[in-house]
């Protein structure tokens, strides 16, 4: 776990890396392919997605730190591994970020929503979740707080 929010540190960095101390914001703007198979509380079975996640970031540096915003939209196509049926999911994300140049210190907050809409009554998934992470200088998690503000089927 530590590796991975080093790496989401370090990416972050690499995307602000055209920025130099007292410029405007940089904005960068990516899509990634995704595909992979989640159990969906909602409707009792695995569910094979897959769609693309774009990244809107907005980043600045100044006096020797990183800071900015990265918006997250991920739209998909589902379907039931048992039922065959038809799945849409939507997620999306903003995560405000801070990183130290000098030592490596790093803080991030992010705030999103799940959303699975499949067919039948009740069966759309709804799922806000918040996440804060904070790496010291050594690369270590000094606090970690993720919490799913609960999964309700619609």
């Amino acid at each position: 776990m530590k590796r991975f929010f080093a790496a989401l540190a370090l990416a972050v960095l690499l995307a602000s890396v055209a920025a130099t101390a007292g410029q405007a914001a940089v904005v960068t703007r990516s899509t990634f392919h995704s595909d992979f198979t989640y159990f969906d509380p909602c409707t009792g079975e695995d569910v094979h997605i897959i769609g693309d996640v774009t990244f809107l970031t907005t980043s600045t540096v100044t006096d020797n730190t990183i800071s900015g915003t990265m918006h997250s939209v991920f739209i998909a196509t589902g379907t039931g591994v048992t039922s065959g049926l038809n799945y849409q999911e939507t997620v999306v994300f903003n995560r405000s970020f801070q990183t130290s140049l000098q030592n490596g210190e790093a803080t991030n907050t992010t705030r999103g929503v799940i959303s699975v809409i499949a067919p039948g009554g009740g069966n759309n998934q709804y799922s806000p979740f918040f996440l804060h992470t904070t790496l010291d200088a050594n690369g270590n998690v000094a606090a970690f707080w993720f919490e799913l503000l609960g999964v309700s089927c619609r």
